[in-house]
Formats: C-alpha cells, sequence, structure tokens
C-alpha cells in the first residue's frame, strides 16, 4: 500500500500526461452527457469517475509542478517560437493579448447585430463595451510594435521612449473612464431588466470554472507584470484585471438566476457592480496621475540631460 501511494504521490511525467488526458476526455464526455439526455446510471459513473480524476490531476499538479512546468519546457523548446513563447513573458503577453483582441472584435460584432436586430439595449452596452476593449488592447498592441510595426526601435532605453511609453499607459486609463458608461448600463440591464447570459445545463459550472481561471490569471499577472518597468504592459495588465472583474459579475448574476428566486438578490449584484464600477473608476483614475507624474519626471530628466 505504501509503495502505491509513493507511486501516486510522484508517478513518472508519461503516467501524468497520460491521466490528465483521461480526465480531458472524462470532462469532455462529462459536458455531453449535460447537454444531451444519456442514461442516468451511465452518466453518474461517468461524473464520478471524472470526479476522481480531476481530484487527482489537480494533487498531483500541485506536488509536482516544478517537474511538470520542466517537461513542458523542454517539449515547447524544440521549436524557436514556442521557445520563445515559454521564456520570454512579453511575447507570451502579446500572444494572449492579440488572442483577446480578436475574440473582442468578434464579440462587438456579434452583439452589435443583435442590438440593430432586436433593438436591444443589453447588446448594444455590450457591443459598446467589447468595441472599447478592442479598441484599448489593439492601441496597446499597435504601440508596442505587433501591429504595423509602429514600435520605434531606436526609441527603447531613451527618455522619449519611456515619455511615449506613459502616454499610452495614460490613454488606456483614459478609455477606462469611456468605458464606464457601457458598463454601468450592462449592470442595470443585467440586474433590472433581468438581461443575462443563459447557460444550458450544467454548462454554467463550466463556466464557473473558466470565469475563476480568469480572474485567477489576471491576478497572478498584477505580480508577474510589477517585476518589468514597462507602462504597455502594465496597462494589459489592468485591462485583462477589469475585464475578468465583468466576467465574475455576469457569473454571479447567471448563477443567482439560475438557482435563486429570491428578489434580495438584487441587492447583492447591485453591490458587485457598484465595486466593479468603482474599482475601474479608481484604476483609471490612479493611472491617469501615475502616468502624468512619470512623464513630468522624464521631461525634467530630459530636460536637464539637455
Amino acid at each position: 500500500m505504501k509503495k502505491i501511494w509513493k507511486f501516486l504521490k510522484n508517478p513518472p511525467i508519461l503516467f501524468l500526461f497520460f491521466i490528465y488526458l483521461i480526465t480531458f476526455g472524462f470532462c469532455m464526455i462529462s459536458i455531453v452527457f449535460l447537454i444531451i439526455d444519456i442514461n442516468e446510471i451511465l452518466s453518474n459513473i461517468i461524473f464520478v469517475f471524472a470526479g476522481i480524476t480531476v481530484f487527482y490531476t489537480i494533487f498531483t499538479f500541485i506536488l509536482n509542478k516544478r517537474k511538470i512546468k520542466k517537461c513542458i519546457i523542454r517539449i515547447l523548446s524544440v521549436t524557436p517560437i514556442t521557445k520563445r513563447y515559454v521564456t520570454d513573458y512579453g511575447f507570451r503577453l502579446r500572444i494572449t493579448t492579440t488572442i483577446a483582441f480578436i475574440t473582442n472584435a468578434a464579440y462587438a460584432i456579434f452583439e452589435g447585430v443583435m442590438a440593430l436586430i432586436g433593438r436591444s439595449i443589453w447588446y448594444a452596452s455590450l457591443c459598446a463595451y467589447h468595441s472599447i476593449l478592442w479598441f484599448m488592447r489593439y492601441n496597446a498592441l499597435k504601440k508596442d510594435g505587433i501591429i504595423y510595426k509602429t514600435h520605434d526601435i531606436k526609441l527603447d532605453g531613451t527618455i522619449l521612449g519611456e515619455i511615449k511609453k506613459w502616454r499610452v499607459y495614460q490613454n488606456i486609463g483614459i478609455d477606462f473612464l469611456i468605458i464606464v458608461p457601457s458598463i454601468s448600463i450592462s449592470i442595470w440591464e443585467m440586474i433590472f431588466s433581468n438581461r443575462h447570459h443563459i447557460y444550458a445545463g450544467m454548462l454554467i459550472y463550466v463556466v464557473s470554472a473558466y470565469t475563476f481561471y480568469k480572474i485567477t490569471i489576471a491576478i497572478l499577472n498584477i505580480f508577474k507584470v510589477q517585476k518589468y518597468y514597462q507602462p504597455i504592459w502594465q496597462s494589459i495588465r489592468n485591462i485583462n484585471l477589469a475585464d475578468a472583474a465583468m466576467s465574475i459579475l455576469s457569473l454571479q448574476v447567471a448563477l443567482i438566476a439560475t438557482f435563486s428566486n429570491n428578489s434580495d438578490m438584487k441587492a447583492l449584484n447591485m453591490a458587485t457592480g457598484s465595486v466593479v464600477s468603482i474599482a475601474i473608476i479608481i484604476m483609471a483614475i490612479f493611472m491617469i496621475i501615475n502616468s502624468r507624474n512619470k512623464i513630468k519626471v522624464l521631461q525634467y530628466k530630459m530636460m536637464t540631460n539637455e
């Protein structure tokens, strides 16, 4: 028994990846079973196995995360692009931001069409929200040299280059103030007009898991980006954090609508919505004030150097 426990605590990497593959398979099958009507006994058996494999996956990942990380890095280091993705945080941040940028554009187009077809204030506010997020991410990517190669390499490390970066940071802070009205309208529609995303069956649990993953990554990036003196990266971090906060609010409204008929829950939604809105406003003001102070210091340095 001790040998089995020792093996399960510290298994070989190949065994771990095999277990993770099985876990993924059980999770996918569970989602399919939730969507379509399948024999209840068979469904329960699949759910039990899915629960066991998910628990064991989390358990082994916590105990062996360093070994797993080294193995993943070794595998991904085969090609130059994947190696850079693993080792270069800035490159990784740009890739994930580009994906989010494309997603925002797709959402904005879809919600804009739905707003026109249904003459819906709810979809119009969501379209405005995702459109501004799209513009903010586009602006950050463009100024960081990903789009149209607008990044001036000659200014890297210079005072003028730093001033330009902080101005991008400041402009994104101003964009946050612009996005607040669309957020407020969305929150109002969710709470008082009962407008929210509807998730069929147990799909809401999948959305919940993804939302908590999203907010966890956004919070972890606060500490990661802080190590780098990169205003544009910090602005991307703030965009992701605000987006994750809105996802938490949307999920909360959907969960309450699914599992509770108590109208008093509107107070909780109002409280969360107010916290999200105020937090975004505070973050925007901090970005504007902080960037202006940084720019003044840099301009003074540039004048004294001359």
